[in-house]
């Protein structure tokens, strides 16, 4: 019993590592293989669903990729790749993509044909621009575009109606279009360390949003009707130019944590004294007398104040 236990252990671990996995026949069962090399997977081009080549040491992906109509999840990361074949929009099944840390500055207007993708991983590359026909994937929900070059962001991206998840943390973003109000299903965003000194009043209107991550900005200000971001959990503004709150942040009733270190604020909404639902407040390093800070803590008592 031992030994089998120990050999299902190293067989799982085996899979975990891409190495092949075989039905009883001793063929490959493509719905679990996962292929490493192009010329591997086009021998199964018609069942090969998961094709990983990851750390692989490649400069280029060869136009034949895009014959492999079957691949559902398609892994490049950490490769040495500056750009990507006009074929690979062929992969029509497409639903995860994982290409980062390349060294790839745009993308091929074919990824219009990812009809089915709803994961795209494209950290740590280059990239300051996006083809249009990205914004035409009406079923992509998670978009990481983290640790690249964008100083700006194409107003299309309020076309992404299914997005839920959004990560531009450290880019160069200066300004965000109005239209990504427009993004009524997106829970979570990251806009962490670019140059943000303001954001648009329509983000109020993304009704699912939980999480708000601006820190390491120069944001002077929050938008005044931000309360009605009703399911607000979580709003991260640490390090920016904060000299107040807005008021209505006391209709955030879903709030459980605001987290405001290293701002400008000199003085708290009195709003801030009624919301009891607040799980954590961080408010080090900034100018708020210590009579005003123990005054919350006692309007507050099971709220974790952090000064």
């Amino acid at each position: 019993m031992k030994l089998n236990i120990k050999m299902s252990v190293v067989i799982a671990f085996l899979l975990t590592k891409g190495y092949s996995a075989f039905t009883q026949e001793g063929k490959i069962d493509c719905a679990a293989h996962v292929f490493k090399t192009i010329p591997e997977a086009l021998e199964y081009k018609d069942c090969a669903t998961k094709l990983s080549m990851r750390v692989a040491k490649i400069e280029r992906v060869s136009e034949q990729i895009g014959n492999l109509k079957a691949i559902t999840y398609l892994d490049l990361k950490s490769n040495s790749l500056r750009e990507l074949p006009a074929s690979i929009g062929a992969l029509s099944k497409l639903e995860q993509v994982i290409i980062s840390e390349n060294h790839l500055k745009s993308l091929p207007e074919t990824i219009e044909g990812w009809q089915s993708v709803r994961f795209m991983q494209l950290d740590n590359n280059s990239l300051s621009d996006l083809p249009l026909g990205l914004f035409k994937l009406k079923k992509l929900n998670t978009l990481d575009l983290s640790w690249n070059n964008f100083a700006s962001l194409n107003s299309r991206i309020g076309s992404l109606g299914q997005l839920k998840i959004l990560d531009l943390n450290h880019n160069s973003l200066l300004v965000l279009p109005k239209e990504i109000g427009k993004l009524k299903a997106l829970q979570e965003m990251d806009l962490s360390f670019n140059k943000l000194k303001a954001i648009p009043d329509e983000v109020i209107r993304m009704s699912s949003l939980k999480r708000l991550a601006l820190a390491n900005n120069e944001l002077e200000q929050l938008p005044r009707n931000i309360g009605k971001l009703k399911k607000l959990k979580s709003i991260i503004v640490t390090n920016n130019k904060l000299t107040q709150l807005p008021e209505s942040i006391s209709a955030l009733k879903e709030l459980e944590s605001i987290y405001l270190s290293y701002n400008q604020i000199g003085k708290l909404p009195a709003a801030l004294y009624k919301m009891s639902h607040l799980r954590n407040l961080v408010l080090v390093g900034n100018p708020i007398p210590a009579a005003e800070v123990k005054a919350l803590k006692q309007a507050l008592p099971n709220t974790n104040i952090v000064f």
